[in-house]
């Protein structure tokens, strides 16, 4: 089961589980989702979620095992890994989801589930992210603001339904501040998402902007 995501707008100090695992490759997945497993499962206040920790747990252990065994493997053992991620992709997404239910906007709640924070109202400031439609149907238009230590960006955007959440990339260079989406699906809502890309490492992914494509 995929939740649906509650958007939350124009509400002043109100955090939100930082989506900063969406697209960490399974290496560091697998540890960050170790770490929700402590936290999250052994605080009373998520005690109602239906996710138990010994089904999170088998996926956490099912995408290690997975991972390992692809390191030196075949094209079967990385459609394995894939599904594997995606399983727990999903579980966290849900955690996610719940966390920000019980959380109500306190940060401080949000910490003790073991996801990170969002920072309120930082979207359309520098680095934030806009998404506009475009004046072509289908089309959509992102903005960022200019990050300098920055050597390209990479933007992450999908259909925002349950049960449908195929992801879609695309990158931008050293010095862009945007780029044009085309055939995206009329009166579909999706969600986008960014991230820097600097010399020694990849920056963790803002929370997604969503928008209806008219």
């Amino acid at each position: 089961m995929i939740l649906k995501t509650v958007k939350i707008y124009n509400m002043a100090f109100y955090y939100r589980v930082l989506l900063d695992f969406v697209g960490l490759p399974w290496q560091f997945l697998v540890p960050f989702s170790s770490r929700i497993s402590i936290m999250f499962f052994a605080n009373e206040k998520f005690s109602g979620c239906t996710i138990t920790k010994v089904v999170f747990d088998a996926a956490v252990q099912d995408l290690q095992d997975k991972g390992i065994a692809d390191m030196h493997g075949n094209d079967a053992t990385k459609v394995a890994r894939d599904e594997a991620y995606e399983v727990l992709i999903s579980l966290m997404r849900q955690l996610a989801d719940y966390t920000n239910y019980i959380a109500k906007g306190d940060m401080a709640i949000i910490l003790l589930s073991g996801f990170n924070s969002t920072t309120p109202n930082t979207h359309g400031r520098s680095g934030g992210l806009k998404a506009v439609n475009g004046e072509i149907s289908g089309d959509v238009k992102l903005t960022w603001g200019k990050i300098l230590s920055a050597r390209s960006y990479i933007v992450r955007y999908c259909l925002n339904e349950d049960g449908h959440r195929e992801e879609f990339v695309t990158e931008g260079g050293k010095g862009t501040t945007g780029a044009v989406l085309h055939g995206l699906i009329k009166g579909k809502e999706y969600m986008f998402y960014m991230c820097a890309v600097y010399s020694d490492h990849q920056g963790a992914f803002c929370d997604p902007v969503f928008l209806v494509i008219m």
